[in-house]
């Protein structure tokens, strides 16, 4: 059993679980952090330290990387996965909601890297964040995420040029459409759902959606040593719409 420790949040579903279980294959030792450790426990089973924290909270994070500390002495990889979406125009958006999408989305990632950096220095790690595209190419109603995202990908270049002393590597990659409960989550019945893989469908020359899975390849291969020469890169996957007429 190798000695590697990979810390991903939001491991309970979508993009976070995808990358969990391709990390597990790998031979990783893998602690999903998420604010329901019993689903993420269920999702993947004893070969997992699943710890129930809210990434918004910068001490439940300081609580959870502790923990880390204490039962494997190092970190390796950091995969920042976990994140909400709320679809409202901004003139209507609920205050909290409002701040409950920043605190997850970009704060999340930036308590937890926090916590993570010691640790991470110690053996050269790396972090992959997830950003999407819709921080470059956003669509009405959905200025919050959008925000957050972009965010993100500044805090990944600058993360990349600060810990890039101690040979910890920073890199994001940006999805665009991807099979996911978060868009349910964000309230969406299947039917609209469904109306919007159909319509988001349309945008994309490979004629589909993304699927986590193939997400969590590149997370694997930017954590990876075959990625050594790579940081401070953001990592577009979007089907081709980038490129399309």
């Amino acid at each position: 059993m190798t000695d590697r420790v990979a810390v991903v949040t939001g491991a309970g579903s979508g993009i976070g679980l995808a990358a969990a279980r391709q990390l597990l294959a790998e031979r990783y030792r893998v602690v999903g952090i998420g604010r329901d450790r019993h689903r993420i426990e269920e999702a993947l089973g004893d070969g997992v330290l699943a710890l129930g924290v809210d990434v918004s909270n910068p001490d439940a994070v300081a609580d959870g990387v502790a923990t880390i500390g204490r039962t494997f002495g190092r970190i390796d990889a950091l995969v920042n996965c976990a994140g909400i979406v709320t679809r409202s125009a901004l003139v209507d958006m609920d205050p909290g909601d409002l701040h409950r999408v920043i605190a997850i989305n970009l704060m999340g990632t930036i308590h937890c890297t926090q916590q993570c950096i010691a640790l991470l220095t110690e053996h050269s790690g790396s972090i992959v964040n997830l950003s999407s595209t819709l921080a470059v190419r956003p669509v009405a109603n959905i200025a919050a995420y959008a925000t957050t995202k972009a965010g993100i990908e500044g805090f990944t270049r600058a993360m990349a040029v600060e810990l890039a002393p101690y040979r910890v590597r920073v890199n994001a990659v940006a999805p665009a459409m991807v099979a996911s409960p978060i868009w349910r989550s964000a309230g969406l019945s299947e039917a609209d759902y469904n109306s919007l893989v159909e319509a988001r469908t349309q945008d994309y020359p490979l004629g589909r959606i993304g699927e986590p899975g193939e997400i969590a390849a590149m997370i694997s291969y930017l954590l990876s040593e075959r990625a050594g020469w790579m940081t401070g890169s953001i990592i577009t996957m979007d089907g081709g719409s980038s490129v399309a007429a």
